[in-house]
């Protein structure tokens, strides 16, 4: 199974002030990868809540018997 990555942008990430909340969270993306494909499947969440999203979707995926042919990317 393709473990995750924690990636800036291609582009230069916003600047702190408009990336983080007023807890001092940085918000984050969560993309899923393959081939030369990729699709945001969340946006706006921490970087916990992020693996933690992942974490479910693979566990769903396993438990429905298949099996996950991505790799998954936090972005920030």
């Amino acid at each position: 199974m393709p473990k995750e990555k924690v990636l800036n942008q291609q582009n230069p990430p916003l600047p702190k002030k408009k990336r983080v909340d007023s807890n001092g969270n940085s918000r984050m993306r969560l993309f899923a990868k393959t081939g030369t494909a990729t699709m945001c499947i969340a946006s706006s969440l921490t970087q916990n809540a992020c693996e933690v999203l992942e974490a479910h979707i693979k566990g769903c995926i396993e438990n429905l018997g298949g099996k996950s042919e991505c790799s998954y990317l936090i972005i920030r």
